[in-house]
């Protein structure tokens, strides 16, 4: 079975919303993934300045 690498940005509207209020996004991200009939392996959130 393949594996497939993902790669997504937050606008910087999302980053502030997101320091004002935390939240998980491995769930959403796996409830989206399971939808499609996949499966989440992994999740990894990479900062990086401009």
């Amino acid at each position: 079975m393949p594996l497939y690498l993902s790669k997504f940005s937050y606008t910087p509207e999302t980053w502030a919303r997101l320091v004002r209020h935390p939240e998980d996004r491995r769930t959403a991200t796996r409830s989206y993934i399971e939808s499609v009939g996949g499966t989440l392996h992994g999740f990894l959130v990479r900062l990086r300045h401009a």
